[in-house]
């Protein structure tokens, strides 16, 4: 297997704004140089600090003070304006089945005679602090924020991101979604039934909307792109998954969805991957959660996918499950071979994912070594 290359272990300018560290918050600096500002990036920067856009106090309505129009705004703003009608949507439909629910408890309480009991709000609806599904103040502050950080670093982003992935652990099912700043919706239910002997996770429904919008955005020329996300672990492993060999990226989770990622994110300019607390208030990820949920009971939509080397077959199978493990993947011979011959192969697995029906496997191995042959049927 071809060693990455050098464009392929930097990739591009990426930043990691990651959660904060003894209160200090982390920014990580990989790949390429900063690309250069397109032409007019300094004026757009420049009016961009001049406009003063805020939400309301009753979190219903985002206005510049300026009358600056939505699209003469950053695409951070555009990504705000789009997310706050899906999420106080979201929010009235809620709060009209909680009151309906509401009133038949008193009504039930008042012809038993007895006192109801107040209402107590989950953490996360106390985190909006009477928001309309989300923190009106740390929406203000998070988006000055952002708009800041795209001054100081010299460049206008043209592109802006936000994703979140869904899992129900009773219907074992998990979707993804995501929003553009340009009002693009992207996402879907995830197929479950390709894991064999396991089940899919909150992991893959975190790194699948990523795949949608690096898919969607690798596409269109000079993209500099703002993408928000709640949960770390998918990032920092696509970050580690980049700098590995070739070798140690077949042992990452979902390495094939790695793999397509990097793809996609390679045809970029610029990444800037922003961390935002979950469940915590936070408008672009409560619009990113609600679309999620309203896909996991769609019929699973495919994930994108580019050419890469890497391809993941899951087993979750121990010492005496391999007998198990190998039946329910059809596996219905395997052979132990042990030889001595110098074989050039990769110093570790292979994995291979057939899409024939599998009838023998055998397992070569040598001093130098290991490989996995995987013959398909004839049926």
């Amino acid at each position: 297997m071809a060693t990455p290359t050098w464009a392929e272990r930097h990739g591009p300018h990426t930043r990691y704004r990651l959660p904060p560290q003894h209160g200090v918050s982390t920014m990580l600096m990989r790949g390429r140089e900063p690309p250069a500002p397109l032409p007019g990036d300094d004026l757009k920067l420049a009016a961009y600090a001049e406009q003063r856009w805020r939400v309301a106090k009753d979190g219903r309505s985002l206005t510049c003070a300026r009358s600056t129009a939505l699209a003469d705004a950053s695409v951070i703003v555009q990504l705000y304006a789009r997310a706050l009608p899906l999420v106080v949507v979201a929010y009235d439909k809620d709060r009209e089945v909680k009151d309906a629910k509401r009133q038949r408890y008193e009504y039930g309480c008042a012809k038993r005679g007895e006192v109801p009991r107040p209402v107590e709000l989950t953490p996360e609806e106390a985190s909006w602090d009477g928001g309309p599904g989300f923190n009106v103040a740390l929406a203000n502050l998070t988006m000055n924020a952002l708009l800041r950080d795209e001054v100081l670093q010299g460049y206008a982003y043209t592109a802006a991101a936000v994703g979140d992935g869904s899992w129900d652990k009773r219907s074992r099912r998990v979707s993804r979604g995501a929003l553009l700043h340009d009002g693009t919706v992207l996402g879907g239910a995830l197929e479950c039934e390709d894991v064999v002997g396991g089940d899919r996770n909150n992991y893959d429904g975190e790194l699948a909307h990523r795949l949608d919008v690096l898919h969607a955005l690798s596409q269109r020329e000079d993209v500099r792109l703002l993408y928000l996300y709640d949960s770390t672990s998918p990032i920092i492993a696509g970050e580690h998954f980049r700098r590995s060999t070739t070798s140690a990226r077949a042992r990452f989770e979902c390495d094939d969805w790695q793999g397509s990622a990097m793809a996609f994110e390679q045809l970029l300019d610029s990444v800037t991957y922003w961390w935002c607390k979950s469940h915590c208030g936070h408008l672009p990820e409560a619009a990113a959660d609600d679309l999620a949920k309203n896909y996991l009971q769609d019929d699973p939509t495919p994930l994108p996918h580019a050419p890469s080397r890497h391809v993941t077959l899951r087993f979750y199978a121990k010492r005496s499950e391999r007998d198990l493990m190998l039946a329910t993947a059809n596996l219905t011979l395997v052979r132990r071979i042990r030889s001595r011959w110098a074989m050039r192969f990769a110093p570790r697995w292979i994995s291979v994912m057939p899409c024939v029906r599998l009838s023998c496997v055998s397992e070569i191995r040598c001093s130098f070594c290991c490989c996995v042959m995987i013959v398909p049927s004839c049926k």
